[in-house]
């Protein structure tokens, strides 16, 4: 099973956008000041992290997840199904000595 490099990337909120157009799309004019910074924020990320991935390659490209791996993940899938939830934030710190 090969692995998934995860984005990390918020897809744009579009449904508080003021006014639209027939086709979906809005004037700039017509956004928030908010609404403007959340949209050159996210598009400013997506184009660096193609760029960084167009340059450096996908690191993960290839790998696949262990057997063991996959065991433990469906394993704890099921327990959180369960209601299980494992460790709290304030456990995990204790634990390591945080």
């Amino acid at each position: 099973m090969a692995t998934k490099r995860p984005s990390g990337r918020k897809p744009v909120d579009r449904s508080s956008s003021p006014k639209e157009a027939e086709d979906g799309s809005k004037k700039v004019s017509d956004l928030t000041v908010d609404e403007l910074k959340e949209l050159v924020k996210t598009y400013t990320y997506i184009a660096m992290d193609e760029a960084l991935l167009d340059f450096f390659g996908d690191p993960d490209e290839g790998l696949e997840f262990t057997e063991e791996f996959v065991t433990k993940l469906a394993q704890s899938r099921e327990e959180m199904k369960k209601g299980d939830r494992g460790l709290s934030a304030e456990e995990v710190r204790t634990e390591l000595g945080l």
